[in-house]
């Protein structure tokens, strides 16, 4: 890869975040760029939100058609500040073709980071194309992508906001055992979280009732970090990524999406039905979600489920549960040990402040985008030797099977394992992460 580096100063890189400003549950995210990115580049956010309003276009942000002239200004906004690349988080009200493409026509890179696949896939199949550089949260939907006509594709999975999560506060004295934070209802979370709400004393299940942002009830980042700072055990059932049955109806069987070469739709309705609104071909799902990390970040021993492969691969120390009996049984197993949960909880804390911050995840699109190379990132902050954190690209599709099912170690989870993974996992191999600050960190 031909790197096109610049030295920073007067003549330093240019970062422009395309915001969605409307786009709901993507606070830590909306922070998270912009902190990751001013690590390395000048950075300037635009808000394109209207860009995500159907009643400008008519039929949605893939027509032209509608109110060409609104697109082409708020791009100018941006050709104007000549940046070095446009990043848009989420994607859709960016890939509006008048947007776009006038972006790309002034030789502007452009980036896109999909952070709902696969639930959204049958989406973001349609326009992720239209970017320079795809960067997807689950490793399962590269292919699909390429498939779909996208040239550069990467795994890259969700980062947090160290800074905001850490709170000093004795493990011991935490006044909550355990607690979920997300929309308990969605399959398969209600056998998993009732079978604790039963059994341990002051758990905290928010929400069983769904809650939009701005309603009463409705807990925003600003009130994440002291309530897991609060947490001994953080409670984290991943998603059934199967295509829902609203899916099937109204997408599948009225063929309103895109089938790339080499893939085959589903001609009868699935077994099961799971929480894929937009997951049109019934992919897979292998990332770790963003509430691991922010758990994690906050110093909670987080006990998740058994389904994604990733958690596995990154945090082999962390609880995984088969089934929500076997949930039950490591979150009362932890709660009468505290000092081996508080000894996970701080190994996977180091792990996250070393390895998957904003910062990392930043400087990762830049040196894959060709704009930053290695020897620059480890001159202006201390994230090591890039190898020790870059995201593997050689993903195994493991047969690619369309269904959802479990991917993690295929041993049950003992505690004794994540005893012996403590010694062998997630120790920084040098003074370089962000767990020890030096002085010269920007």
């Amino acid at each position: 890869m031909t790197l096109e580096v610049r030295k920073r100063g007067s003549d330093s890189l240019r970062v422009a975040i395309a915001d969605p400003s409307n786009l709901i549950y993507s606070d830590d995210y909306r922070e998270g760029w912009k902190h990751g990115f001013e690590a390395f580049a000048d950075v300037k956010v635009f808000d394109i939100g209207p860009l995500a309003k159907p009643s400008l276009y008519g039929r949605g942000p893939y027509s032209s058609k509608g109110w060409p002239n609104y697109p082409k200004q708020l791009a100018d906004q941006i050709i104007r500040w000549t940046p070095d690349l446009l990043w848009c988080h989420h994607g859709r009200a960016a890939s509006s073709e008048q947007f776009i493409d006038r972006v790309k026509q002034a030789r502007i890179k452009t980036g896109v980071y999909l952070c709902d696949e696969p639930y959204e896939s049958g989406e973001t199949l349609r326009y992720a194309r239209r970017f320079d550089f795809v960067f997807t949260m689950d490793p399962c939907t590269i292919p699909p992508h390429k498939a779909a006509g996208s040239k550069h594709v990467f795994y890259l999975p969700p980062g947090v906001e160290v800074g905001r999560f850490d709170i000093a506060r004795a493990f011991v004295d935490r006044p909550t055992p355990a607690l979920f934070l997300g929309n308990a209802t969605l399959t398969p979370r209600p056998p998993f979280l009732r079978t604790i709400e039963r059994h341990v004393p002051g758990a905290k299940i928010l929400y069983w009732k769904t809650t939009r942002k701005g309603e009463p009830g409705w807990v925003g980042i600003d009130k994440y970090p002291q309530l897991y700072a609060g947490t001994k055990i953080g409670l984290n059932i991943h998603r059934d990524p199967s295509m829902s049955q609203e899916c099937f109806t109204r997408r599948v069987r009225q063929k309103k999406h895109l089938v790339p070469a080499g893939y085959e739709q589903e001609v009868k309705a699935p077994l099961k039905w799971g929480t894929g609104f937009w997951n049109d071909l019934n992919l897979p799902a292998q990332h770790v979600n963003p509430r691991f990390f922010e758990m994690a970040a906050a110093g909670c021993l987080v006990v998740s489920d058994s389904t994604r492969f990733e958690l596995a691969r990154m945090f082999p120390s962390a609880p995984r549960a088969e089934d929500p009996d076997h949930f039950l049984e490591l979150v009362l197993y932890y709660l009468e040990n505290l000092a081996e949960a508080e000894a996970i909880g701080h190994q996977c804390k180091q792990q996250v402040s070393s390895l998957h911050t904003y910062r990392h995840r930043a400087a990762e699109v830049l040196i894959r985008a060709g704009l930053l190379a290695s020897s620059e990132v480890n001159r202006f902050t201390s994230l090591g030797e890039p190898l020790d954190w870059l995201t593997p690209q050689d993903f195994n599709e493991r047969g690619e099977s369309l269904s959802w099912a479990p991917t993690g170690a295929f041993a049950r989870f003992d505690p004794a394992f994540g005893r012996s993974q403590m010694g062998q996992s997630g120790r920084p191999s040098r003074d370089g992460s962000l767990s020890f600050r030096p002085a010269w960190l920007p």
